[in-house]
């Protein structure tokens, strides 16, 4: 167990052992303690350790591998994330709020509600993850691959997706604003129900690459694409209808 308060401090390596041998319902408040305040554990092998709720604000997981862990929940406001490893975890709920992971690798990243204003995932591989609800406020995705991610809900307003490949993701709900950067966004195939776009800056391209249907808000300076139904479409009709993914 780690060290008492006062006694010699449990060095990192052990740390991390005894995170992946504890029982997913442990209290590891202990543990935390003794990481300390913004932990250095850069390059650490984390993969499927249960790190729920835990304290990781500031920390340096550059390179680390995080592949499956759970992290619903926890706080890593500021943590450097540049180049971790990062598939299939689950930080549902969490706090990334100006987080830097650019270089992400991420695909089947689960940030469902996660609040990741200002953080920066540029060039991150974000392919199937699911964001829905997640707080992308101010947020830089640039360079982003999302491919089929789904982020139903997301709030994208200030958000920077230049040159993001969002290629057959759901954006139903999605909430954008001028701010909101989608300068040569690829859109193929996205999906987009029950969105306010009126305020998005988007080319003819990019709204002809998406699918949509009449409970969708664009600007009126732009006509609606034709194979956008000017109804409001059921699941099932709009499943239907959804068209292939294909080329700019």
């Amino acid at each position: 167990m780690p060290a008492e308060s006062g006694g010699p401090r449990a060095d990192t390596a052990s740390l991390v052992a005894l995170l992946r041998d504890l029982p997913a319902d442990a209290d590891r408040s202990a543990v935390w303690a003794a990481l300390g305040a913004a932990p250095d554990l850069a390059g650490r092998d984390l993969r499927g350790v249960c790190l729920a709720g835990a304290p990781l604000q500031g920390a340096n997981l550059r390179g680390a591998d995080l592949g499956a862990a759970d992290l619903r929940g926890a706080c890593l406001d500021g943590a450097k994330l540049q180049d971790a490893l990062m598939a299939e975890a689950d930080l549902s709920g969490a706090s990334l709020r100006g987080a830097v992971a650019a270089g992400l690798i991420a695909p089947g990243l689960r940030l469902v509600g996660a609040d990741a204003r200002e953080a920066d995932f540029t060039g991150a591989d974000l392919g199937t993850a699911d964001l829905r609800g997640a707080d992308l406020r101010g947020a830089t995705l640039t360079d982003v691959i999302a491919e089929r991610a789904h982020l139903d809900g997301a709030r994208l307003q200030g958000a920077r997706l230049t040159r993001a490949d969002l290629t057959a993701a759901s954006l139903s709900g999605t909430g954008l604003d001028a701010a909101t950067d989608l300068g040569d966004t690829r859109l193929s195939g996205a999906t987009l129900r029950q969105a306010d776009w009126s305020e998005a800056r988007l080319t003819p391209a990019q709204l002809a690459q998406l699918t949509a249907d009449g409970s969708t808000r664009i600007s009126p300076a732009h006509p609606r694409p034709a194979h956008w139904p000017a109804q409001t479409l059921s699941d099932a009709a709009f499943l239907a209808h959804r068209r292939a993914p294909f080329g700019e």
